[in-house]
């Protein structure tokens, strides 16, 4: 398992935080994000996915996501 940890913008409610984690649940172990400081850690394993990957998907949801 790695994790990530992520600067996410335009997080700005609690339906954002569940989009996130409803896009990323099938590539992801763990997802959780502070909406006050829009940082996410994230669970995945390296062998499914990449740090790269869940970013793009997050753009793809309309985030965007920047190492922290």
């Amino acid at each position: 398992m790695q994790e990530l940890r992520l600067h996410i913008s335009n997080v700005t409610c609690n339906g954002c935080i569940k989009n996130i984690k409803d896009g990323l649940s099938d590539k992801t172990s763990d997802v959780q994000i502070d909406l006050e400081t829009k940082l996410a850690h994230i669970q995945y394993d390296e062998t499914q996915t990449s740090e790269d990957e869940l970013k793009r998907y997050i753009d793809l949801l309309g985030y965007t996501a920047q190492n922290a």
